[in-house]
């Protein structure tokens, strides 16, 4: 495993994941995956809440989004996937104290569920840094 520090956060990889970094954000992928995860964050003067979350995915929610509540790591918060133009997205709306993260993944839509384990290995491992 490798340890990767991202803006406030961190996340552990297996040696066989790539990553991509650019001031925004943080490209993760498996090296011979289908998919790649996308991690962006912002720290807040005040603690994130659950509220602010739902402001952040507001327009996915009016629009019908089903959210599940998950805990990944330190992070906790929800998650939710969509089908747009023949790709599988899901998004992750995720705080701790005053971070939030919002990660997305996605896919071909014939691969959907293919690395939904790996996944949810590497999120788990996500804390701040």
């Amino acid at each position: 495993m490798t340890e990767l520090h991202g803006h406030d956060w961190k996340i552990d990889l297996p040696a066989h994941w790539e990553v991509e970094e650019d001031e925004d954000s943080t490209i993760i992928y498996e090296e011979d995956g289908v998919g790649a995860l996308q991690i962006s964050g912002l720290v807040a003067e005040q603690d994130v809440t659950d509220g602010d979350l739902r402001e952040f995915a507001a327009e996915h929610l009016a629009a019908g989004a089903r959210a599940e509540a998950v805990e990944l790591g330190e992070f906790s918060g929800f998650t939710f996937s969509y089908t747009e133009d023949d790709e599988h997205w899901r998004e992750w709306y995720l705080r701790t104290g005053p971070v939030a993260l919002f990660v997305t993944y996605n896919c071909d839509l014939e691969d959907r569920g293919v690395e939904d384990e790996a996944m949810e290995q590497v999120l788990g491992t996500l804390s701040r840094a």
